[in-house]
């Protein structure tokens, strides 16, 4: 249980300390753009850790790292905010690339340490 505590908390940590860098140094920077480079990088660093086994116990702490640095929640939110927008377009590429580009992420992650 610390494990996922501990995880948890050190992933929401960086996923904060990464979005403020981005917004902060980024030129013409947005929240979603910072949002989609972490859960794509995320996703590549999911499948990295689970192409092989790791102790369970260090296994359990990256991923629950990870839970805590990607954010499907502020995904959702901004691709729904698009739509309110009426920029219906924008809306679905951003979904469309965001799901694509997280599951070559995983796949990409899990091809260098296979």
């Amino acid at each position: 249980m610390m494990y996922v505590i501990i995880g948890g908390a050190v992933g929401a940590c960086l996923r904060f300390a990464v979005s403020e860098c981005w917004l902060k140094f980024g030129k013409n920077a947005q929240l979603m753009t910072a949002v989609f480079v972490i859960n794509i990088s995320g996703c590549a660093m999911l499948g990295w850790i689970l192409a092989k086994p790791l102790p369970e116990g260090i296994e359990l702490l990256f991923i629950s790292m990870l839970g805590g640095f990607t954010t499907f929640s502020t995904f959702c939110m901004e691709a729904l905010e698009l739509w309110r927008l009426k920029k219906r377009k924008q809306a679905m590429i951003y979904l469309v690339i965001s799901i694509v580009g997280s599951l070559f992420g995983f796949l990409f992650g899990w091809n260098v340490r296979a």
